[in-house]
C-alpha cells in the first residue's frame, strides 16, 4: 500500500499509521479547544467587570 506522501508500507502497518494520527490530531484539538475556553472566559470576566463598574472601553 501507497501513503499520500507516496512511501510504500505494509497493509497491517496502515493501522497504527492512522491510530497515530488520530491520537496527535486529537491531542491538538483538545489543546486549542482548552485556550480558546480560557480566552473565552477570560473576555466574559472583563466585559462583566467593566459593566458592573460603568468603567466601559470603545
Amino acid at each position: 500500500i501507497k501513503t499520500e506522501s507516496g512511501a510504500k508500507v505494509r497493509a497491517n502497518k496502515v493501522g497504527a499509521i492512522y491510530k497515530k494520527w488520530k491520537d496527535n490530531t486529537h491531542k491538538k484539538a483538545s489543546a486549542e479547544r482548552t485556550v480558546m475556553e480560557m480566552i473565552h472566559q477570560t473576555c466574559q470576566v472583563e466585559v462583566g467587570e467593566a459593566g458592573r463598574y460603568g468603567q466601559h472601553q470603545y
